[in-house]
């Protein structure tokens, strides 16, 4: 073989090798930005099929029809890179000289993503989202999520009673009639500047004689043991558990009790001035915060004072919490008012204002109307209409979506979302 090819096959090869490392350099680096496109991509489009669910549940409510939602429940993902290259030699004949030479290259980057939607309509499913908000949740959704109160009292509160010691109930429904929802709104916009909050408070019941403290240890330790092996299984979260609480410190021999402690959410008021609490019902002030201890201190200054004002009673008797499935109907309902009269507006009071002039509507919905823009916050087909909940306008709507979201979230519960029947779509 000539030197000049051998000199011609040494440089193929290194021109070979050289774009294996930079082909393969640049389709990693391309297919990293392909892998965070498409994450990014997913979670916006599972953010729009919640957004576009809740509203046409809305509007499946608004026509009394039944709910239906779909849940991914399995996302599987796959991408490879391939590269390969060829040298090709032509010779005269199979012992003969090489007579000429080519190279190849090839590169190719697969991807894709699997999607596995599952329907909620189950009996796990629909047991929690059939029964009332369990306070423990409400107390989550008030506290945990940043949102307005104001809204979320709208939402979940199906009316709120008052009584006085010698008097008849009286209640106010929140009714999309129009008196019914304008007394309901002043009732909870005073309620909620009182501060209406919920708080967590311990709840012990004896679950034995009193001890002394060896004797109670005894006990104490059996009962753990017993507690977390297999009768019971492992302790669940909110569930009660042992406590060993100190009754009659002193003198006495048996000086300790072995208790059952579970936390019981229950309804308050944290005014967030301690004087605007006028009231006669102390034990409705909230006691982890401290408004409690706040007020007996601020009486008491106020009686050495010679200026402690007159209490009244507050009247304060119960709060009525909807199910996850009432909350869309009701909206539902809304929606069907607002069709049937275009100029029929909600309005959510502010409570910190007090005032009508600070109210933005509760949840607007535009159907048959030509689209400003395809930026909205939900779309929906339904029944010929072609609806949509605008973005960025000065109601309630974003934060309305937002609720509707956690609350079909908080009742998937364990076993809710099943792996059949499934669609899978590529």
């Amino acid at each position: 073989m000539s030197s000049s090819l051998v000199l011609f096959r040494q440089r193929v090869v290194s021109r070979l090798v050289a774009l294996f490392v930079i082909i393969g350099l640049s389709g990693c680096a391309a297919f990293d930005r392909s892998l965070v496109t498409m994450a990014v991509n997913h979670n916006d489009t599972i953010d729009q099929i919640d957004r576009n669910t809740a509203l046409l549940n809305i509007l499946r409510a608004s026509d009394e029809q039944p709910l239906n939602f779909t849940t991914v429940s399995y996302l599987g993902g796959n991408g490879s890179i391939g590269a390969g290259g060829s040298l090709n030699e032509s010779r005269s004949s199979w012992h003969g000289l090489v007579t000429g030479a080519s190279e190849g290259l090839f590169f190719n980057v697969n991807k894709g993503f699997g999607y596995s939607l599952s329907v909620l309509d189950n009996e796990q499913f629909m047991r929690t989202f059939l029964a009332g908000i369990p306070l423990d949740k409400l107390l989550f959704l008030s506290e945990g999520t940043y949102l307005s109160n104001d809204v979320l009292w709208t939402l979940l509160t199906d009316s709120v009673s008052f009584q006085p010691a010698n008097g008849v109930r009286s209640t106010f429904p929140n009714s999309v009639e129009p008196s019914a929802w304008s007394n309901f709104q002043r009732v909870m916009s005073r309620a909620a500047r009182l501060g209406l909050a919920l708080e967590q408070t311990p709840n012990l019941v004896p679950v034995g004689p009193a001890l002394s403290r060896d004797e109670a240890m005894m006990h104490l330790s059996s009962v753990i043991s017993a507690w977390n092996g297999a009768t019971y299984g492992p302790p669940q979260l909110g569930s009660a558990r042992p406590v060993l609480v100190e009754t009659a410190p002193g003198a006495s021999r048996n000086t300790h009790q072995l208790m059952m402690q579970s936390d019981k959410a229950r309804f308050c008021f944290n005014p967030k001035n301690i004087a605007e609490w006028r009231y006669l019902e102390t034990d409705l002030l909230c006691k982890q915060t401290g408004a409690n201890e706040a007020f007996q201190r601020l009486r008491a200054q106020q009686q050495s004072e010679g200026r402690a004002p007159s209490l009244e009673p507050l009247n304060w008797h119960s709060l009525d919490v909807r199910s996850p499935r009432e909350v869309f109907y009701f909206l539902g309902r809304i929606i069907r008012a607002q069709m049937e009269d275009p100029g029929r507006v909600y309005l959510v009071t502010d409570s910190a204002t007090g005032s009508d002039r600070a109210s933005r509507p509760l949840l607007r919905v535009v159907c048959n109307a030509v689209f400003a823009s395809d930026d909205q916050l939900a779309v929906a087909s339904y029944r010929g209409r072609k609806c949509f909940i605008p973005r960025g306008d000065d109601s309630h709507s974003a934060q309305v979506l937002q609720y509707l979201s956690l609350l079909v979230t908080l009742s998937k519960v364990p076993g809710s979302v099943a792996p059949s029947p499934s669609v899978l779509v590529r």
